[in-house]
């Protein structure tokens, strides 16, 4: 930013830092406002409509009046519509202009829970997990959806963050999205199309503008819960129906879409906001409103991000390299069951049927090894995740990572160490040279369990064994959430799991 950006003077005083936070509200101070506002080094804006309470009033938030927005110097305001959603797009510019580096946005009526915003990472750089699909026709993902329903109503508390690659698409709101200043410029929310399609369309456009320069979106896990204004359901629904009907549409276009004759950022926006218009995916005032917000991004002296020029090669891609020590991204596979919060006690109940279940596989096999009656009698799955939620060594387990190490090239015994040890942690990854065409599976007992989780190191890496360490600190790249701690096993070790260990 430049010194432009000293001409909006602040209507309350400014916390040191440059993390902003935007909603709009129709209300008197909502709880979950009180508590955005009290967050130590994050300033709040609150862009006020024409039902808003005229004597809002908390102390240490921006509050934009219906009458101060008048007096704001950007073109984008005497144009918005009143009574709309999209007024939120005064925040933004009015943060930005006090030089906010972060804007959080989010709705008077979301709490951040847990760590909260210190979820989000604010690095220039972080590690992680990239997704990448293996058919390139899959262009859109719902990250976490239940595979019956769609939903994504369930979680795992400890999925690490997602970045998607360029090409790949995921819907995301308003209601919980962190965005770094080389995104700004996509903050705009549409004005011509139903206040419950405006933020999706911008989340669509959005990953386009970006993948433009070479940048892309990343999810985090869930770091907030919604405590529902009074709303018309019905109304929602319906007002939802562009997005069921036209999603596909917008993807389709948007990954078709190319700016090869434009020399910039700002210029491929333009072009892209006019054939939105042509394709009836949103209406004309839009484009000229989106010229207006690029116009007052320049006025405040924003710095658009590079344009890629020729083909753009992903920095991120995975490694084909079996000779290379040297490798930064690998092949993974990382799938985690999903949890409906609410139901923790059933779930602990369909863990303790799982570990019966894969004692019983265990069990055949010992049998056909002419090792009879391994057990006898198998306690109740309700029984079961009663004793174990009162074992130490095991409550302490199930909130671990257990790596499994194997010096060559995995061929068999994998189902075997699913079936002793995953039930018991939150995940076991197996860690080593990964081809699944030279995987044996054995016999039924013991066959490996799909999904599994690995990571892949080429055999120049593993080096025989002498460096599988470094699968700890692969593991600890992925950036796994509520993790208690890792346990490094090789595959031909037994890890007595029922030892107490104080860590």
């Amino acid at each position: 930013m430049d010194d432009s950006s000293q001409n909006v003077i602040p209507v309350a005083r400014v916390k040191k830092g440059n993390k902003w936070i935007v909603v709009t509200s129709v209300n008197h101070p909502t709880e979950d406002v009180k508590r955005l506002s009290s967050f130590r080094d994050w300033n709040l804006v609150v862009v006020a409509d024409t039902k808003t309470p005229i004597d809002w009033e908390l102390e240490d938030v921006h509050f934009l009046s219906v009458e101060y927005q008048k007096t704001l110097p950007f073109s984008l305001v005497s144009s918005l519509p009143y009574k709309s959603y999209t007024r939120k797009n005064i925040g933004y510019l009015y943060a930005i202009s006090q030089g906010a580096e972060w804007i959080y946005d989010t709705d008077d009526d979301n709490k951040p829970y847990g760590l909260g915003l210190n979820q989000f990472q604010f690095e220039d750089v972080v590690s992680g997990v990239r997704y990448q699909v293996k058919n390139s026709s899959e262009r859109i993902i719902l990250l976490h959806a239940d595979s019956t329903s769609g939903l994504d109503i369930k979680f795992n508390k400890f999925a690490p963050p997602i970045t998607l690659s360029v090409g790949r698409y995921s819907p995301w709101n308003s209601q919980n999205t962190l965005f770094h200043k080389t995104a700004f410029h996509t903050l705009f929310l549409p004005t011509t199309v139903s206040f419950r399609t405006t933020d999706i369309w911008r989340s669509f456009i959005s990953q386009r503008i970006v993948h433009l320069s070479g940048l892309t979106v990343s999810f985090v896990p869930t770091n907030a819960v919604q405590f529902r204004n009074a709303h018309d359901y019905l109304k929602h629904f319906k007002d939802e129906k562009q997005v069921y009907e036209d999603a596909g549409k917008m993807i389709e276009f948007l990954d078709n879409w190319n700016c090869s004759m434009r020399v910039n950022v700002e210029d491929c926006m333009t072009l892209l906001a006019e054939v939105l218009v042509k394709n009836d995916l949103w209406g004309e005032k839009d484009s000229r409103l989106l010229s207006s917000f690029l116009e007052d991004l320049k006025s405040l002296g924003f710095q658009f991000p590079e344009l890629i020029t020729g083909n753009y090669e992903d920095p991120y891609i995975s490694s084909s390299n079996e000779t290379e020590r040297n490798v930064n991204c690998r092949r993974i596979n990382l799938e985690f069951e999903l949890v409906d919060p609410k139901k923790s006690e059933e779930a602990s109940i369909t863990m303790a049927e799982k570990k019966i279940s894969y004692f019983g596989y265990l069990d055949d096999w010992c049998n056909e090894t002419g090792y009879f009656n391994l057990s006898r009698r198998f306690p109740s799955a309700k029984q079961l995740s009663k004793e174990h939620d009162d074992l130490f060594a095991v409550k302490q387990n199930k909130n671990s990572i257990l790596i499994v190490v194997n010096n060559y090239p995995w061929k068999y015994g994998l189902g075997l160490i699913q079936r002793l040890y995953q039930p018991y942690f939150a995940s076991v990854i197996f860690c080593g040279s990964w081809y699944p065409d030279q995987l044996i599976d054995q016999d039924n007992f013991t066959s490996i369990i799909d999904p599994i989780n690995y990571i892949h190191m080429n055999p120049a890496e593993i080096h025989e064994g002498y460096i599988a360490y470094h699968c700890v600190t692969l593991v600890k790249e992925m950036r796994l959430n509520n993790v208690r701690g890792y346990f490094l096993m090789a595959d031909d070790s037994v890890f007595n799991i029922w030892q107490r260990i104080d860590y």
